[in-house]
């Protein structure tokens, strides 16, 4: 499984948001020139999805760094693991030496 890179995915963040940020200027721009209803409307609309959107990529955010822990827990035991595995077999070579020696 790929991990998405935080960096890009916080690049893309920034350009959904900055994207939603420049609509939402374009509409104010034609409001104020206009200043028409649906020109209102349509701020508004903007101004939802670009919430959304920001609560979106927050979630995902979350489930990322949470999913980040977990991988790295997993690991540490892992480590943990294959240390336990190495301590024995150190033991178990020292047990054979002294046995060897003891046999002399």
């Amino acid at each position: 499984q790929t991990w998405p890179s935080p960096m890009g995915f916080l690049a893309d963040l920034r350009k959904k948001v900055g994207e939603e940020l420049s609509k939402n200027a374009e509409l104010q721009k034609s409001l104020k020139e206009f200043g028409q209803h649906d020109a209102i409307k349509s701020a508004r609309e903007t101004a939802k999805s670009a919430t959304e959107a920001l609560k979106q990529a927050g979630a995902k955010a979350g489930e990322l760094a949470s999913e980040a822990k977990s991988k790295v827990a997993d690991l540490k035991q892992s480590v943990a693991e294959k240390e336990e595995v190495k301590g024995a077999f150190k033991w178990a070579d020292e047990a054979r030496a002294s046995a060897a020696e003891a046999t002399r």
